[in-house]
């Protein structure tokens, strides 16, 4: 169970991210800092 909780969590911090940097993610320079933690769940 609390392996489901951690991927909700990780998962959750992902959607804020991407919300908040929206603006970084989709111009000339692509910054897109939330991919990141899309590895976090495999890892943990």
């Amino acid at each position: 169970m609390q392996k489901y909780v951690r991927a909700a969590l990780i998962a959750a911090v992902y959607v804020v991210l991407v919300y908040i940097l929206h603006p970084f993610s989709f111009g000339p320079l692509q910054f897109r800092a939330a991919e990141a933690l899309t590895v976090l769940p495999i890892i943990y």
